[in-house]
This record gives C-alpha cells, structure tokens and sequence, in this order.
C-alpha cells in the first residue's frame, strides 16, 4: 500500500532530524535517572501512601517483614484490629493490611500466608505496597520451601549459590518497568507537541498543499505522514524502556505486550497533535493546549497508578480519570489485558483523528 510507503518515507525523514530525536530520548532517561536516583536514596521505601498494618502474628516472620519493607513504626499496630480499623474510618489511612496469627507457621512450612485487606475504596494507590508485600512474601516462602526440600541448607545459600527459580504463568509487569512504562506513556501524551509543530511546518512548506493537489490520493499522503508519526514515537520510545533496563534493572518479560501499549499511545498522542493544531491553527497556543492536557491526564491518571491517596477526593474525580488515555494503558499493563483497553484508547483516537481531519482540503490549502 501506498499509505505505508510513505508512512516509511517519513520516518526515514523524520529520524535524521538528530536535535528533535535526540531531546526525545535523553529527556526521559534523564528523569528515569533522577527517579531511581531518588528511590534508591531514600532507603528504598515502598509505603507511597498512608496505609496502617494489624500484626496477629504468633511468631516473628510478621515483624521482620515490615523491618524488610521499611514501614514506619507509627503504621504498624500489634494486635490492635480496632484501632487500626479506626484510622481507617478517620481517613488517615487509605487500607489496613491484617497479617494473621498463623503467619510465621504457614512461611516455616513453605506455604503462603493470606492477608486479609480493609479498603474504602478500590485502589486508592496501595498497588506498588501491595506488589512488595506480595514479592516479600513469595521470597520468604521460597527460601523456606528450598530448605524443607533439603535443596538449600540456610537462606544465606540462595545468595552465595546460582539458584534461579521460574515461576510459570506470570504476566505481572515487574515494578520498575512499570515505573519506567509509567514515564514514557506521559512522555508521547506530551509529544503530541511535536506532532503540531511537524504538521504546521508542513503547511508553512506547502508540503500539505502540494500532497493534496497531487495525482496522488490525497489521503494516501496525509495517512503516510501521521503513520510515519506513529512509527518514529514508538521507536524512539521503545528505545527509552530498553535503555531503562541499564538504569533501573529488569527483564524484557512480555515485550510484545508493551510494544502494542507504546504504538496504541503513540496513536493517541498523534491524534491529540492533529486535533489540536486544526482547532488553534497556531503554534503558541497549541503548545500551551496540549501541555494542559497532558499534565490534566497525567494527574487524574496517576491518582490510582503512582500511588496517590484519594480517599478524601470526590467521586467525580476518582471516575473522571476513566475518560483520559493513560488510565486504560495504565490499566492494561497492570492486568495484562489488551481488550477491552485498546479498544477504548483507540476509540478516543478516532474522534479525535476524524475531528482533526475534516475539511482537511481548506486547512492545506488555505
């Protein structure tokens, strides 16, 4: 097809342009950078949101947990179910995780143990917590799981030996490439900028004009530059979250999955550029347009996905993220779930595209 033609034409074009590729590759792996930098020194603490924990717990594997985790000691009750669950009607914490009696007897014999969790509401950013109590929790079981199999001596031998444990039928994003996944969809929402300048520089070239008056279909051309577009975005973003591995450390589990998540943003973020700049027609205030967008998605997206609490926000807030892009990626790479995802970004990407293009002739024209 002629569409993918060109679509290649522009991306072969578009990557020679060594300033704009280059500022769209650095800047997020300087702020990958400055995060992991920033975690790292901080202790490594994995409590982003105020939540409280009851220890029933009979023995001392509770206890250490918490210690391991780094959890404060003002959110920690020991057999205290009441006050705990008293924080939590208050709203000083966002849910009131309960370790059990039999806690350390269920991790002795290899097994793990269920905690039981007390929510207002679904969410509320208590994902990255959950994650390392969960992962804490499967290494203890493992460690001692090994040593009743007589496979191990001491836990000390899993670190002195090459002992690698495969765990099958798990499609979990590990943290970091989450985080890292987090940054780069927010960094093509805020690359629809890139996109207006591109097309308003066509139209000042006349490059838009003679594509339309050509022999050539019309759309054809207009296709291959905003498919061109989408190309150079994911490649360069792809490139981003393979760089990320160097900075943060993590596997390239369900590549695939995440390549399809980067095109879809890209796809959207596109759009956004196309739809903005035929509403505003003007470079000022298409950059200022899109970078309110962007930070209004970012914000209302990250309520639930970075760990902020929203237990005292409205319930128009905590459903109007629904209506923004990154929610449903976000969403989609938590669960490993493209459908009904895709569908929906897509969906928001097609009225903004068929909004951008009609009467495309004038727009190039005039």
């Amino acid at each position: 097809m002629k569409i993918l033609r060109y679509g290649f034409i522009q991306f072969k074009r578009m990557i020679k342009d060594i300033k704009v590729i280059g500022f769209m590759l650095i800047m997020p792996l300087v702020v990958i950078t400055i995060i992991n930098f920033a975690i790292k020194s901080g202790g490594g603490s994995t409590i982003m949101v105020d939540v409280a924990f009851n220890v029933e717990d009979n023995g001392k594997e509770g206890k250490q947990l918490l210690e391991e985790l780094k959890i404060p000691t003002k959110s920690i009750f020991y057999k205290d179910k009441d006050k705990a669950i008293e924080s939590l009607n208050k709203n000083d914490v966002v849910a009131v995780y309960e370790i059990p009696k039999n806690f350390s007897e269920k991790i002795k014999k290899g097994e793990k143990p269920e905690i039981k969790a007390y929510k207002k509401e679904i969410g509320n950013g208590t994902l990255p917590i959950e994650k390392s109590l969960n992962n804490n929790i499967n290494k203890k079981v493992r460690e001692n799981l090994l040593i009743n199999k007589n496979i191990i001596k001491s836990k000390n031998q899993l670190d002195s030996n090459s002992v690698k444990a495969v765990i099958e039928n798990t499609k979990n994003i590990e943290e970091g490439a989450f985080l890292v996944l987090t940054l780069i969809i927010n960094f093509i929402i805020f690359s629809a900028n890139n996109v207006s300048s591109e097309i308003l520089n066509f139209k000042k070239q006349n490059i838009l004009k003679r594509a339309i008056t050509t022999s050539n279909r019309g759309f054809e051309i207009i296709g291959g530059i905003y498919l061109g577009m989408i190309l150079i975005q994911s490649f360069v973003y792809m490139s981003v979250y393979i760089g990320g591995k160097f900075i943060i450390g993590y596997s390239f589990d369900n590549l695939v999955f995440i390549l399809i998540n980067t095109i879809i943003a890209s796809i959207f973020s596109v759009s956004l550029g196309v739809f903005v700049t035929r509403l505003f027609q003007n470079e000022s205030v298409v950059v200022l347009v899109v970078n309110i967008i962007g930070i209004s998605t970012t914000f209302l997206s990250s309520i639930h996905s970075m760990g902020l609490s929203v237990s005292k926000s409205s319930w128009i807030l905590l459903n109007i993220e629904k209506f923004t892009p990154q929610y449903w990626i976000f969403d989609s790479m938590k669960n490993s779930s493209i459908f009904p995802n895709i569908f929906i970004v897509i969906l928001m990407s097609l009225v903004l595209f068929t909004a951008g293009n009609i009467k495309v002739r004038d727009f190039a024209t005039n």
